[in-house]
C-alpha cells in the first residue's frame, strides 16, 4: 500500500475557505466621526493606520503559520467583524464607523496576501461582544465564489444600483 503525503501548504491555502483572525480594537482616532485637530491629530491618525495595518498583518500571518498553510489570495471576500469592548457603553457605537476604522486592517490583511485587494471585500454583519478584560475584533473572513458576489453598487435582491 503506497504511503499518502500530508498536503503541502499551497495545497491547504486552496481548500482555505474561511479564517477568523483576532487583533486589536483601531485606534478611536480611526473612526470618521472623531475628529483629529490639527497637526498633532493628524500626526496621531497617521501612527495609527501605520500601527493598525502592521498589526492585523502580523495577526494574518500568525494564524496562517497556525494553520500551516501559504496566503490563499482570495479574488473576493466578506468580512464579518465582532467588536468585543470593555463595558455596555461600547456596544451602542455606530456600526459605519466601526467599518470605516477598519480601513487600515483590511490593507493590512490583503499585505499578508488574504485577498488580493481591498476591492473585492464585502462587508457582513457587525456585530458587539462584552470582554471586559481584553478588547479586541475578530474578523471572521469567508471568501466570495463569483456566482456570490454583488454587482458594483448592487444590493442583496440582485439590483445594480441606484
Amino acid at each position: 500500500m503506497k504511503k499518502q503525503m500530508p498536503p503541502t501548504s499551497a495545497v491547504k491555502a486552496a481548500m482555505l475557505r474561511n479564517i477568523t483572525i483576532e487583533i486589536g480594537v483601531p485606534d478611536p482616532c480611526l473612526m470618521p466621526n472623531r475628529a483629529s485637530w490639527g497637526r498633532q491629530g493628524g500626526m496621531r491618525k497617521s501612527a495609527a493606520v501605520k500601527a493598525g495595518r502592521a498589526n492585523a498583518k502580523f495577526a494574518a500571518a500568525a494564524r496562517l503559520g497556525e494553520l500551516a498553510c501559504d496566503a490563499p489570495r482570495w479574488k473576493a471576500a466578506r468580512i464579518s467583524p465582532t467588536f468585543y469592548v470593555r463595558t455596555t457603553m461600547g456596544l451602542s457605537a455606530d456600526p459605519m464607523n466601526r467599518i470605516a476604522s477598519l480601513k487600515a486592517a483590511v490593507d493590512g490583511l490583503a499585505d499578508a496576501g488574504l485577498f488580493l485587494n481591498d476591492r473585492g471585500v464585502q462587508w457582513g454583519k457587525v456585530s458587539h461582544g462584552i470582554d471586559e478584560f481584553s478588547p479586541h475584533v475578530e474578523l471572521f473572513i469567508e471568501e466570495i465564489v463569483e456566482a456570490e458576489r454583488l454587482p458594483l453598487g448592487g444590493t442583496l435582491e440582485g439590483g445594480g444600483g441606484p
